[in-house]
């Protein structure tokens, strides 16, 4: 049978916002240990680098996470994995039942080199915006304290971009913050990160919809095994 040899047109171009809430906006996380249970969940599928995460935040209700990912066609069934193993967790630990989740999590692509670092600092200034802090690298459950304070995070791989904020570590640090502080206080400037797709027309122009997913088109030509 003929069998299709194809690569993703945006391999190293394309990143998501994952994110999900509990049911009817509920909270999912009551103490320390369901946060690092969850975190656990996620690192299964980081060590087999399946996901990986530049940025992230689990909120009290609600996570975000900035990924990519080596196969987007397995996306559902990552995040799904992650959903269920959780829910599953949950219900067992505070003797529950039905939907833990407001429905299916959902993603939006996102045009990695142009958007990833705002993207982050979107996810990373939640708990500044929700009250729980005042400055991000407070909140325990994000990659904020990677980038600002430099604490080793077996979750996050470095977003490339944050070379850009100086020479120096520590030059690097102080500005990121400094970034998101005067940027990311309140989610006007960013409306562009809540677009259904997130880049350029020419980047949008290479997704197509997979079951309800935006994922890379494929190129290329059928080969024909005999």
């Amino acid at each position: 049978m003929p069998t299709l040899s194809r690569q993703h047109q945006l391999k190293d171009d394309i990143i998501y916002h994952i994110f999900n809430r509990g049911n009817r906006k509920l909270k999912i996380f009551h103490e320390d240990g369901d946060y690092l249970h969850f975190k656990d969940i996620i690192r299964r599928y980081v060590s087999k680098k399946e996901l990986i995460i530049a940025h992230y935040s689990l909120m009290p209700n609600h996570y975000h996470l900035e990924a990519g990912m080596e196969k987007p066609e397995a996306m559902s069934s990552i995040i799904g994995g992650i959903n269920r193993a959780y829910t599953h967790y949950y219900h067992k630990k505070y003797k529950t039942s039905g939907y833990l989740w407001q429905g299916r999590f959902k993603s939006k692509p996102v045009e990695k080199e142009e958007y990833s670092i705002r993207l982050g600092g979107y996810i990373e200034m939640n708990p500044v915006r929700a009250g729980l802090v005042k400055s991000p690298e407070e909140y325990v459950y994000s990659s904020a304290r990677h980038y600002i304070l430099g604490e080793p995070d077996d979750l996050v791989t470095e977003d490339p971009n944050f070379q850009d904020f100086g020479i120096t570590t520590e030059e690097k640090r102080k500005k990121y913050l400094k970034h998101l502080m005067e940027n990311y206080q309140d989610t006007q400037n960013e409306k562009p990160l809540l677009q259904e797709v997130v880049g350029s027309k020419g980047f949008k122009n290479r997704l197509c919809k997979n079951s309800g997913r935006w994922v890379p088109k494929r190129q290329g030509k059928p080969i024909i095994r005999l």
